[in-house]
């Protein structure tokens, strides 16, 4: 049993060398004595089968095939590039376009928000001052009640009536505050306005 594998490897040994010279056989018997010497070649010396080969091929035809080749792949590639440049450029103006038309909708929408709610919140101002206004009201005529011999409260209270378009009631304050203070030129002034506004209306 020890036996058999240092046996089995010997003989198989034997067999590779047998092959090699087998194949050897016909270049050994072209040798001469002055075939002994080796070339410059050491390549060819020891593989002159595998020399023969690389001598026999036509490495030039070859070359210009693959030049050819590489050119053939480069332009293919130069084509393929040009096509994708040419198509991200057409996405970028698109997807451009598609944003700018997004944002003028936006700002469209936005102005149109903005016009909805302006007369809203306009009302809403309007309604609040003229609460304001009431108010107001409500305190000079107490404070008139409480002293009715200050004339400011009955022009302020005329102004108050002219801010919320009561010319009537206005007219009426300020005829108060002048049967106190006949001499105020700025309320004969005021009143004298009035009068004429009142006369260009009717």
């Amino acid at each position: 049993m020890y036996l058999l594998v240092p046996f089995s490897l010997i003989v198989i040994s034997a067999a590779g060398i047998a092959f090699i010279v087998y194949r050897k056989m016909p270049y050994l018997k072209k040798l001469t004595p002055e075939s002994h010497e080796l070339s410059d070649n050491i390549f060819y010396d020891f593989f002159p089968e595998i020399a023969e080969h690389v001598n026999e091929a036509k490495f030039k035809e070859y070359q210009k095939a693959l030049l050819r080749e590489t050119e053939k792949l480069v332009r293919r590639l130069r084509v393929a590039t040009l096509k994708i440049d040419h198509l991200s450029d057409r996405l970028i103006k698109k997807l451009r376009r598609e944003h700018i038309a997004a944002n003028l909708k936006h700002q469209a929408l936005l102005e149109e928000r903005k016009e909805d709610t302006t007369p809203v919140a306009a009302e809403a101002n309007r309604g609040s001052s003229q609460e304001e206004l009431k108010a107001r009201e409500q305190q000079l005529i107490i404070e008139i009640a409480k002293n009715p011999k200050e004339p400011a409260l009955y022009i302020e209270l005329g102004d108050l009536y002219l801010a919320m378009h009561n010319i009537e009631e206005a007219r009426e304050s300020f005829e108060a505050a002048l049967a106190l203070t006949p001499n105020d030129a700025v309320l004969v002034r005021k009143y004298s306005q009035l009068i004429k506004k009142t006369e260009s209306v009717s």
